[in-house]
């Protein structure tokens, strides 16, 4: 069973504005990954149910656009853009996931032959949270201790504790009000 514990989080105005500044390049690179894989799936479509090959041209056939080109491409994000180094590389392809969870719901069906909806573009200040998904492992971005988050780029934060933590998984973290809700694994 898959259990979140949700504690509030005590940050400093900086690591405030950090965090606001990652949740904002985040959005942008969302909004930019999904602008390609919309552009992939217009281009690689006919506007007519049939296409005649005889009477159209072919053309270009488009790159594949997927999570695994698009995460390969955050080299180069890096290299054009600056900023995007400050922000912790699990979290960008952490990111990069959920656009591809988001786009295979939208393009094939579940059990019940249901589809769900195309993936949106984010608005300014709607992209609410940022996932570590690692904690407490030798290589993972973040580390709870004695009440205190580190964050891998962000420092050290504190934690109002007000149950214990078993074991944990992965941090997603939260906006606004700021909190961090931690996913435990428990037998039973």
């Amino acid at each position: 069973m898959i259990l979140t514990y949700c504690y509030r989080l005590k940050p400093s105005p900086e690591q405030i504005v950090t965090m606001e500044r990652w949740l904002e390049l985040l959005r942008r690179h969302w909004n930019y990954a999904l602008g390609q894989r919309l552009d992939s799936l217009r281009r690689t479509r006919c506007p007519i149910d049939r296409c005649s090959v005889s009477y159209e041209p072919i053309g270009e056939i488009p790159e594949l656009v997927n999570y695994y080109t698009q995460q390969a491409a955050l080299k180069e994000t890096k290299r054009l853009f600056p900023e995007y180094k400050k922000i912790y590389a699990e979290t960008q392809q952490v990111n990069l996931q959920r656009l591809n969870k988001a786009w295979d719901k939208c393009l094939k069906p579940d059990a019940n032959g249901k589809r769900g909806g195309r993936p949106r573009f984010k608005k300014p200040g709607k992209l609410r949270s940022f996932v570590f998904p690692r904690i407490n492992s030798p290589k993972a971005g973040a580390h709870l201790v004695d009440g205190v988050l580190k964050l891998s780029r962000i420092g050290s934060i504190p934690v109002v504790m007000h149950r214990p933590l078993p074991e944990v998984r992965s941090l997603p973290e939260g906006r606004r009000i700021y909190y961090t809700a931690m996913h435990c694994s428990q037998k039973g």
